[in-house]
């Protein structure tokens, strides 16, 4: 018996996002947009209750 390997003709293509493995989408005006990207690394800090900032009370 062969192998079912030997009836293959050719190997499948990976699987891969448009834009290749990084995440990327290429928008119709050809500018690059990552939806992740933008929710990974533009957060901001929890501000300190009013009454902290406003005696100069350091967080703990």
């Amino acid at each position: 018996m062969k192998a079912f390997v030997t009836y293959l003709k050719k190997e499948s293509p990976a699987m891969q996002l448009a834009s290749g493995s990084t995440g990327w989408i290429e928008l119709p005006n050809g500018q690059r947009w990552n939806p992740g990207h933008m929710y990974k690394f533009n957060t901001k800090q929890p501000r300190c209750p009013w009454w902290r900032r406003l005696m100069g009370l350091v967080r703990g």
